[in-house]
């Protein structure tokens, strides 16, 4: 057995006394979006705890790459793009030096991602809630 999958076996029986009425616990766990077949065999292993999930855009990480981290329902990830985001200001020709355009950028970027994210989500999970 890999240390990861010993890791999600403790946080899941961790976990067992701390899921709240929504059906996810308080004890989580950081898993890779750039692994999408080890984070299939960790979400089986970890049901009930919520995923922090870096490495979507520029660490190589799409919206296809994470789904596994979701639940049926559609829950159960939080999904990080700090680099994507934060820096994409650098990959834009119209960016203008100024806060303003800064800001429209970034928000530009958690848009598409957010979109991306969704569109994913809404087309592979079967019993999706939202």
């Amino acid at each position: 057995i890999s240390v990861s999958r010993s890791l999600a076996s403790y946080i899941n029986d961790l976990s067992k006394d701390t899921i709240g009425e929504f059906g996810y616990s308080g004890i989580g766990a950081v898993v890779a979006g750039t692994y999408p077949g080890e984070a299939k065999e960790l979400r089986k292993i970890m049901p009930n705890s919520l995923l922090l999930v870096p490495g979507f855009g520029e660490q190589g990480a799409n919206a296809k790459d994470i789904l596994p981290c979701f639940n049926e329902d559609g829950l159960g990830a939080l999904v990080n793009s700090s680099r994507g985001v934060l820096y994409a200001y650098l990959k834009k020709p119209e960016y203008e030096g100024t806060k303003e355009s800064y800001l429209g950028i970034v928000e530009d970027g958690v848009k598409h991602m957010r979109d991306e994210v969704y569109h994913e989500i809404k087309k592979n999970c079967s019993k999706m809630l939202y």
